[in-house]
């Protein structure tokens, strides 16, 4: 083995001195392009999360002020040939330099704070365009949305708090207002549903059925669905289905009461016209199922 290296070694000198070449080092490319980024189209409505509403009211109805706040994710994914080291969470709200929300490292996803999906009426509910900035580990920078790229929306670079090397992505922004509406606009089985009020209700009232079949169907176009309810040791299951389609069974049941809480929520990847319909299983012992309300968006 010995002798086969050495003879190797002197056949491959003899190789380079006889025409005239040299060893050549193998050459790594530089990296100079930013991760790549692709926004999931809006805000996911965290299933559990609490309805605030503020004053007392959910609905949005145009020319009468009211505010609602709820708790949304937004979600993407980034990759690059140098892997990706930094994602940051930017807030473009259209009105001056957009503002830096979190840096969530590695992380695709970060739960929004309430306060940050907000809306005053129903003419202009819509505060929040989230960005995602993303540096791969060889320290190229990307940004997702298109608004990065347009002057008119957030003067981009110049008010951008970071350098105009960035590279922006032509991507749609990914999250939009999302707006509520009372369990008023549905469709509900005859006989079958009460309506109750209280201050614990979103706008002061809500409808519930305990009869195994009683159904609701609500009719919407938009891309993120939410349906709201109340959970507590009184209420039971239901079923869900979307287009016809059977979604999901999910059930209210709790040990204590609770205000307003997202029980289920979709969204699709375009709007489009969808039918949202829900039936009470009638859980032995505990059969109640509240509506208490929806949220849609965007528009």
């Amino acid at each position: 083995m010995r002798t086969r290296l050495i003879f190797t070694g002197l056949a491959m000198a003899a190789l380079l001195v006889a025409t005239g070449g040299s060893p050549v080092a193998a050459s790594t490319a530089v990296d100079t392009t930013g991760p790549t980024i692709g926004m999931q189209p809006y805000g996911h409505i965290l299933v559990g999360a609490p309805v605030t509403c503020s004053p007392g009211y959910c609905l949005f109805n145009v020319g009468i002020p009211q505010v609602f706040e709820t708790t949304a994710q937004v979600k993407w994914t980034v990759s690059d040939l140098s892997g990706v080291c930094d994602n940051q969470v930017w807030n473009d709200y259209r009105g001056g330099p957009p503002y830096l929300l979190a840096d969530v490292g590695k992380a695709t996803s970060y739960n929004l704070p309430v306060g940050d999906i907000v809306g005053t009426d129903g003419a202009d509910y819509n505060y929040s365009s989230i960005e995602i900035r993303s540096m791969d580990c060889a320290g190229n920078w990307t940004i997702s949305g298109y608004n990065c790229t347009d002057p008119t929306y957030c003067a981009y670079p110049s008010q951008w708090p970071f350098p105009p090397t960035d590279r922006a992505m032509d991507l749609p922004e990914n999250f939009n207002g999302i707006q509520s509406y009372d369990d008023n606009g549905a469709t509900y089985s005859l006989n079958a549903w009460t309506h109750s009020t209280g201050a614990v209700f979103m706008g002061g009232s809500d409808i519930h059925a305990v009869k195994a079949g009683a159904s609701m169907a609500y009719l919407y176009q938009a891309g993120v669905f939410a349906w709201v309810g109340e959970k507590g040791p009184t209420r039971g299951s239901a079923k869900i289905y979307q287009d016809g389609i059977l979604k999901a069974t999910v059930s209210e049941y709790a040990a204590v009461n609770t205000g307003p809480v997202i029980i289920w929520s979709n969204y699709f990847p375009a709007q489009g016209l969808h039918t949202i319909k829900v039936v009470v299983v009638g859980t032995a012992g505990h059969p109640r199922v509240d509506v208490d309300g929806f949220f849609t968006g965007p528009y």
